[in-house]
């Protein structure tokens, strides 16, 4: 079974052809990590370990993965190679991530001021 690293090339896009018939590839996303994956050609089986959906995804299509997780993906189809690019991003720095749920906070406190008032 091979393995795509993608922790290894941060905020770069990567690519990968898939051929019918070979194994199915992992993509391992350490914590923290988010992945954008996105079918260029043809049409992309994916699967999360621990979920129950199975996702494919035809051209143009694209998923987004926060890690930590280990993907498995694939060709749909049984005689067309399917094409992905990927990019992976590292956590936000700390400081980022309690801004953003800041915000998130005071988004939703006005949400609930507006939905109360009669």
């Amino acid at each position: 079974m091979k393995s795509l690293h993608l922790y290894r090339s941060p905020h770069t896009r990567n690519a990968a052809t898939l051929q019918p018939g070979q194994p199915v590839r992992t993509l391992v996303i350490a914590r923290g990590h988010t992945l954008q994956l996105k079918t260029t050609a043809g049409c992309t089986w994916l699967t999360c370990d621990g979920a129950l959906p199975d996702w494919f995804l035809p051209a143009g299509s694209q998923r987004t993965v926060q890690g930590p997780a280990c993907l498995r993906l694939g060709t749909a189809a049984l005689h067309k190679m399917a094409e992905v690019e990927w990019e992976i991003r590292p956590p936000l720095p700390r400081w980022q991530g309690l801004a953003a749920a800041w915000h998130r906070l005071q988004m939703r406190r006005r949400f609930v001021a507006l939905s109360v008032v009669p």
